[in-house]
């Protein structure tokens, strides 16, 4: 991965030169004016009109006038980088340099593969120019429509004049990155700037499908590039993203991980929760597939290789991140994302993705760097009985249940709104193994079923659909009041522990090595090594863990939950959720109670 830097040589002079007469013109009385429309010669009303040095700026009309004047703070550090005509850039984070086609006044930058590309002899003749020019450079009012750049105008001098009639372009630029056209994507229109994004509904969450563009106080686009911003979105600092004091990033503040936080969020929308983000991991297979089902398929959006696939329409585009807008890894190599929850007073959680990497990770970064952002909508966690989100293990409820055909009771345990049995099923019928051949065995381990035998139904439909005969909740062979769990509940399980298997394994059975982190049990869940069958032929007892869901994902495959051994370096310690499994298979059956 390349190693970016700001241009060192020449930037101090040509700072002072710059800011010197910026000074010297500067005038605490000036006035700007014109009017804006667009191609067709239309006037169009709330076109923002900014002084790229200090951002202050006016909307037009409904004529298309504007009028911008009496600012004295032209002084001030710009926040923002500022857009020159043919394509010129003069950069102000910290350090002010003039790039041309995304090169400094040395020719240097221009990444492509890894490796920093020749300069043609254009960009060269441009670079000159911008050498030649950049002294006489005041200010630059940049013209926007809907939060995107669309012309820019030089000031050589801050004075009264009218700029007369400034022509935009009002098309929509939208990335080339393809949409999951098996999706049915719905829309957000950010009332803020007219921008439009589509959302996606994953589970019982409600997304935004792109990373958010906003143009909130002091967030960038990577290198100042509107290009960029249109495909990847916005950067944004931690305390900017949630709406903070500058001194949060440097200190502790309210823990906000349990609050819902609108921040630089369209309203109606927040930063997303860790216990939020870890409900979609949870949906969509686990830690260790997360990121290949979220992320956009190979070298879309990417620079490198992708293993997504895209599978549920999240279109994760992998925006990078920065110190500032120079100085940071470039969109295509990494994606981060902030969420709510600080990890110390100078670090805040993220989620982060890369290309080649199907399990994603979750950790802090420093908050004043530059992540993206994605939102998601207010109410869904609010919904009764799904994603209810993390329960802490102190608030579980332990019990039992009388099972009247072995005369004994079984252990059960409430997570959160479902009570579980604590315990593998270990009724015997047709279509189920003792684990190992043992009879005996099976009274701790519970027995193996085929998907049909569980659910009560013919051997037939293990091998075609019977949608028709599942009833919700379905109860199969589970005593009377309990019922096979759907994916959901099983989804609902995972985030309620927070996604974290070591929680609901049981300590003796399994080894630290096979968990990452040594197993608690701390919900009570008990969750034994049984293992499963390839029909009645191979076993894995002491490795695995799966359960039986009662939804069907096709004629032959029904969902399934579990636990499988974390080998290879990886660093996934979460329960997965299989949406493609063999009916014919042999796994544990665990029951819920009827609700």
């Amino acid at each position: 991965m390349p190693s970016f830097s700001p241009s060192s040589t020449g930037s101090g002079r040509l700072l002072a030169s710059i800011l010197a007469g910026a000074m010297a013109a500067g005038a605490d009385n000036f006035q700007l004016s014109g009017i804006v429309t667009d191609s067709a010669g239309n006037p169009l009303r709330q076109a923002e009109v900014v002084l790229a040095r200090t951002e202050t700026g006016v909307w037009s009309d409904a004529e298309g006038r504007w009028v911008l004047g009496g600012v004295s703070s032209v002084g001030k550090r710009p926040r923002a980088e500022i857009r020159l005509a043919s394509h010129l850039v003069l950069e102000s984070s910290g350090r002010m340099n003039v790039r041309f086609q995304g090169r400094d006044l040395r020719g240097r930058g221009g990444w492509t593969g890894g490796r920093e590309t020749r300069m043609d002899p254009h960009a060269q003749e441009g670079v000159a120019a911008a050498r030649s020019n950049a002294e006489s450079v005041v200010d630059t009012l940049v013209f926007y429509w809907k939060g995107f750049p669309r012309a820019t105008r030089i000031l050589s001098s801050y004075s009264v004049k009218s700029l007369g009639t400034v022509v935009l372009d009002t098309s929509t630029k939208r990335s080339n990155v393809p949409w999951n056209q098996s999706i049915a994507y719905g829309t957000l229109e950010d009332p803020r700037d007219g921008q439009s994004y589509r959302t996606v509904r994953i589970g019982n969450q409600n997304w935004m499908a792109e990373n958010l563009n906003f143009r909130a106080p002091k967030s960038f686009w990577w290198k100042g590039f509107p290009d960029s911003g249109a495909i990847y979105g916005r950067l944004y600092p931690w305390t900017t993203a949630l709406g903070l004091p500058d001194s949060c990033a440097e200190r502790a503040c309210t823990r906000l991980s349990r609050a819902r936080v609108e921040g630089a969020c369209p309203s109606g929308w927040h930063v997303p929760k860790p216990s939020e983000w870890r409900e979609l991991f949870a949906y969509v297979g686990g830690d260790s597939v997360a990121g290949t089902r979220l992320m956009v398929p190979s070298r879309s959006g990417s620079l490198i290789p992708s293993v997504g696939d895209d599978r549920f329409g999240f279109r994760a585009l992998l925006g990078g991140f920065a110190e500032n807008v120079t100085v940071g890894v470039p969109p295509g190599y990494i994606g981060i994302w902030w969420d709510t929850e600080e990890v110390d007073p100078k670090r805040a959680g993220q989620l982060t993705m890369q290309p080649t990497n199907r399990h994603l990770t979750m950790d802090g970064l420093p908050k004043g760097m530059g992540a993206s952002m994605r939102c998601v909508e207010n109410g869904s966690e609010r919904d009764p009985g799904l994603y209810v989100g993390y329960i802490d293990p102190t608030e579980i409820v332990r019990g039992s249940m009388w099972d009247s055909t072995r005369s004994r009771a079984i252990p059960t345990v409430q997570i959160g709104d479902i009570t579980w049995m604590a315990q593998n099923l270990d009724v015997e019928v047709e279509g189920s193994w003792a684990n190992q051949d043992s009879t005996a065995s099976s009274d701790r381990w519970g027995r193996l079923y085929r998907w049909s035998a569980a659910m009560g139904l013919p051997s037939s439909c293990d091998s075609s659909s019977c949608a028709g005969l599942i009833s919700s909740p379905h109860r199969g062979i589970c005593p009377v009041d309990w019922h096979v769990p759907d994916s959901v509940e099983w989804a609902t399980l995972v985030a309620n522990v927070g996604n974290r298997a070591e929680g609901i394994l049981e300590p003796t059975a399994w080894s630290a090595p096979q968990t990452l982190k040594p197993p608690t049990d701390a919900y009570g869940f008990h969750a034994l090594p049984a293992g499963s069958t390839d029909d009645g032929r191979n076993w894995e007892r002491g490795v695995t863990t799966w359960w039986i869901s009662s939804s069907e994902r096709t004629s032959e495959a029904a969902f399934q939950a579990g636990f499988s051994p974390c080998t290879g370096g990886c660093q996934f310690s979460g329960i997965s959720l299989t949406h493609h499994t063999w009916k014919t298979g042999g796994v544990s059956l665990r029951c819920a109670r009827n609700r």
